[in-house]
């Protein structure tokens, strides 16, 4: 098999997915995340750490890459806008950018869960995600020495 006929590897994607468990899992909560609030919190968290250029080997995020991560959650609708203007970036690679998009299309698409009892209602994945990132990140941020 010749170098050119092997698949990349979607590095950066899967370091922002494992850093977003991390984040999820250490978050600060009386319940745990629904399956839907987890799923929508780690696609937030992976897509904002791929595009917000916070992608590096390290386990563990620094303040300022917290901090960095807390203020783009935090924009609420603008965050849609400022992800969805970074799809077409031709500095990421391939292999991430498609696992990119099918996140994104599934916080767009997704409605609640119907235990929820809510009516049917588009990009919920983005508002439970984006709320539950900003908890996470503040949660982290709460614990590390300034």
């Amino acid at each position: 098999m010749s170098h050119a006929d092997e698949a990349e590897v979607p590095m950066a994607w899967f370091w922002a997915g494992g850093v977003a468990e991390d984040l999820i899992l250490r978050m600060d909560s009386p319940a745990p995340l629904s399956a839907f609030g987890f799923q929508a919190t780690h696609n937030v968290l992976s897509l904002t750490m791929l595009f917000s250029g916070v992608a590096s080997c390290a386990h563990d995020l620094a303040v300022e890459q917290l901090e960095v991560i807390h203020d783009l959650v935090s924009m609420g609708g603008a965050w849609v806008d400022w992800c969805d203007s970074r799809l077409g970036d031709a500095d990421t690679p391939a292999p991430c950018l498609d696992l990119a998009r099918r996140a994104w299309r599934w916080l767009l698409l997704i409605s609640p869960p119907s235990e929820w009892q809510l009516p049917p209602n588009r990009g919920a994945g983005c508002r439970v995600g984006l709320m539950h990132a900003r908890r996470a990140v503040d949660a982290r941020l709460s614990r590390r020495p300034r």
